[in-house]
């Protein structure tokens, strides 16, 4: 009843949640076959179409999936949801990699894309590559803790304490800007500092670990 009067712009959201709520049944079976019986109407939808490819997934059966996720994409070539549904349906990291290569080419706004390009770059330590990529990400949204932490891990990898120190820096200074968020600066702090130590500036060492969060000091 809930899709059947949800209005089109946003039954796709109501199908991912009747997905979310079947994903919990203990028959499995059941509720494969619920979800298909549900799905059935509205499979000229991208989200109908990834819904089944989830679902697949879920199932184990990666060849369903993939076939699933490329109708979707059918649809709509640049959904991002559909394309990350196919990066997991491959084989390998490598054929994964090779299909978000593909669709940035095409979609290179695609932040959620290039976000899941990068951490595969980053899991086969190609970490320069995922810095660029990153990068790219900083770029376009320049205030994104996310990216910026992760922008100075791979440039301490690479053995770049200048960059490391700017990012873990502008990392910083972002989440003292947002006191709502409540992620940890303190490894953050405790890598500026040292960065600081090994370039000789005691005073600037000594500073970052001024702003520990108290219990960490």
């Amino acid at each position: 009843k809930r899709l059947e009067s949800a209005p089109a712009e946003v039954r796709g959201v109501v199908l991912y949640q009747v997905q979310q709520l079947l994903s919990r049944a203990k028959d499995k079976e059941a509720a494969n076959a619920m979800l298909e019986r549900l799905v059935a109407p509205y499979g000229d939808t991208v989200e109908g179409r990834v819904v089944l490819a989830q679902a697949a997934l879920s199932r184990g059966d990666k060849e369903e999936g993939a076939r699933q996720a490329r109708a979707a994409l059918e649809l709509q070539s640049s959904s991002q949801i559909a394309m990350l549904t196919l990066a997991q349906a491959s084989d390998s990291e490598e054929q994964a990699t090779a299909l978000l290569e593909k669709f940035l080419v095409t979609n290179p706004n695609a932040r959620e894309v290039r976000a899941a390009h990068a951490r595969i770059l980053v899991n086969a330590k190609q970490y320069e590559a995922a810095r660029r990529e990153f990068a790219l990400l900083d770029q376009q949204q320049p205030d994104n803790v996310t990216t910026l932490y992760a922008l100075g891990v791979l440039s301490t990898q690479l053995n770049d304490p200048a960059g490391a120190e700017r990012y873990f820096t502008r990392f910083v200074e972002v989440l003292g800007r947002n006191p709502d968020d409540e992620r940890d600066p303190s490894k953050a702090l405790l890598i500026l500092s040292q960065l600081a130590e090994e370039r000789g500036d005691l005073q600037a060492a000594v500073g970052w670990l001024d702003k520990l969060p108290e219990g960490d000091e």
